[in-house]
């Protein structure tokens, strides 16, 4: 493949192929959920669950059973326990934990079906696309983040299926640009990336005329860029009449860096460049009591400035924390499903790390592949340098790599054949 090549069209028969694909390979992983239904959500999982019932339940998006009842949170971004919250009111579940699983499951399948569409246009090849369908839908961190209740199977289905929707070019391109908007109300470090995916795409258009996203005009990539970030809008005028304060996307980014840069994670041991939340930390109050005298917003804001103190003080640790951090992206994770699964999530990952690293170098994607691929490794590799290296919050990428490691395996195996050897 050529490094400059434009994504391969895709016909109505290849799509047929891509619905039939993304079925098949959609069946192993619904089973394992299912088997797995009477497992509770664990810790975000759980806050997710029972903010939605109180949505389904008209009770506004609050912090469930929190220091501060029946008032509005700015906590995490609200789509994930928005779309819960559906599949509870359409009474699909009565059991929450059914629901949240069940709607975890189905992103998971939107996101094997953009992981075939772009398996497909890098590559042409149905075997690649088998590859990376099968291997999307059985990731073990995936399934994990089902189970648990965790917002990242909705936040891989933004990207890749958004992704795939853009380079499939024309009216497509538009409605990927409207489900990549919403990546930010899913996960909060992701609020860069519409900017930086605008970049990369214009980057692309300097360098190759001939690439599908030319077909846009420089007016309608600039309406992409305003686009992208409508929704983010959104969400800040409601959090500034919630807060009485502008501009407020989120309310949980002071807790996570605190709970990243502080003492205890920087000594020693096994929690060293881990993430403590701060009520957990000595000495510190937990929000309960801290309720009393402070709003939600003014807690995160004391646990940012905590944070910043203990970095200017120990600014000699912080490099070491920085290496610990991306030393625990490739180390083995706890498991909420089952510490059978710590080790086999660990071999592939470690796996397709050093084979995504290895033909990085060797043979770069082409370009209009990286447009998607750099923001969003640029944004991962932040969030991990800058909180912590927990495979959930590298999970898009993951999903990215596998794709793009299958096809060049793809290849690699085609030119195996024709040369009747292996190398």
């Amino acid at each position: 493949m050529n490094r400059d090549s434009s994504p391969k069209p895709i016909s109505s028969p290849k799509l047929r192929t891509v619905a039939v694909i993304a079925f098949f390979c959609f069946l192993p992983p619904a089973a394992i959920v299912i088997a797995a239904n009477d497992h509770p959500p664990h810790a975000d999982g759980n806050w997710f669950m029972r903010s939605a019932e109180d949505l389904a339940a008209g009770q506004g998006y609050t912090w469930p059973n929190g220091p501060w009842p029946g008032k509005p949170t700015t906590n995490h971004p609200p789509l994930w326990p928005a779309l819960v919250s559906v599949t509870i009111r359409c009474s699909l579940f009565s059991n929450p934990i059914s629901a949240i699983h069940a709607t975890g499951l189905l992103f998971h399948g939107a996101t094997i079906v953009g992981a075939v569409l772009l398996a497909y246009m890098l590559s042409g090849s149905a075997g690649t696309m088998w590859r990376a369908g099968l291997s999307v839908a059985l990731w073990p961190g995936a399934l994990n983040s089902i189970v648990a209740g965790w917002s990242e199977p909705c936040a891989a289905a933004v990207l890749i299926l958004g992704g795939a929707l853009v380079f499939l070019g024309g009216w497509s391109f538009w409605c990927g640009v409207l489900v990549l908007s919403a990546m930010p109300l899913v996960r909060t470090n992701f609020l860069a990336f519409p900017a930086l995916a605008v970049i990369a795409w214009a980057i692309c258009e300097i360098r190759r005329p001939d690439l599908r996203l030319k077909r846009q005009s420089l007016g309608q990539l600039a309406l992409a860029a305003i686009l992208l970030y409508v929704p983010s809008v959104g969400w800040i005028a409601r959090n500034y009449r919630a807060t009485g304060v502008f501009p407020v996307f989120s309310s949980e980014g002071g807790r996570t860096f605190y709970g990243a840069y502080n003492s205890f994670t920087a000594a020693a041991g096994q929690n060293f460049a881990g993430l403590i939340l701060p009520q957990f930390l000595p000495g510190e109050q937990p929000p309960s009591q801290m309720a009393a005298r402070m709003s939600e917003l003014d807690v995160d804001r004391y646990y940012q400035r905590r944070g910043i103190q203990f970095v200017r003080a120990h600014w000699q640790e912080v490099p070491a924390l920085v290496l610990g951090h991306i030393a625990r992206a490739f180390l083995p994770q706890q498991q909420s499903i089952a510490s059978g699964l710590v080790y086999p999530e660990w071999i592939c990952r470690f796996a397709l790390y050093g084979s995504a690293i290895f033909f990085l170098i060797r043979k770069p994607p082409p370009l209009w592949f990286a447009s998607l691929l750099a923001p969003t490794a640029l944004t991962v590799a932040v969030t991990v340098i800058v909180f912590a290296g927990e495979q959930r919050f590298i999970y898009p990428l993951t999903v990215l790599l596998i794709i793009f490691v299958c096809s060049r395996l793809g290849q690699h195996f085609s030119v195996c054949s024709a040369q009747s050897r292996w190398p």
